[in-house]
């Protein structure tokens, strides 16, 4: 039987803590983080609009944070799909 495991997303405001739960939490044995995931959210305007997305595939080529997840980007996919 295969257990299906349900993510849990940690998220609060810059410089409160959370970098430093997200440590924490990270040593026991049963939990595991993916790193941290402004490079979702970090080109959104102050309007609330999504980035050009051929813009927004330059940023994620020079994220370092986006980098070491290995994850590939489909150029098929719109902005919000592609945080799914």
């Amino acid at each position: 039987m295969t257990k299906i495991i349900t993510p849990i997303f940690l998220v609060g405001a810059e410089r409160s803590g959370t970098t430093l739960l997200r440590l924490m939490l990270d040593h026991h044995p049963k939990i595991a983080f993916n790193y941290e995931f402004e490079y979702a959210v970090n080109q959104i305007n102050l309007n609330g609009n999504w980035p050009d997305l051929p813009a927004y595939y330059d940023y994620l080529s020079t994220n370092s944070i986006f980098l070491n997840t290995h994850f590939t980007v489909d150029h098929n996919l719109d902005y919000p799909t592609l945080h799914q």
